[in-house]
């Protein structure tokens, strides 16, 4: 049985901290050579920027 209770609805997003947390995890493995960590990491730079209205 899990320590935490399964999430349902509204509940089933990640918190900022487990957002933050993906973030660093992504970060740290695209700056020790995973390809895919740093070009995920481009494109999701480019969808912000693209939401914010930046070109």
């Amino acid at each position: 049985m899990p320590d935490q209770p399964r999430r349902r609805g509204k509940q089933c997003r990640p918190t900022r901290q487990d957002e933050a947390r993906y973030w660093h995890l992504l970060r740290d493995l695209a700056d020790h050579g995973d390809a895919h960590a740093a070009g995920l990491l481009l494109i999701l730079r480019e969808i912000r920027n693209l939401n914010e209205g930046r070109v």
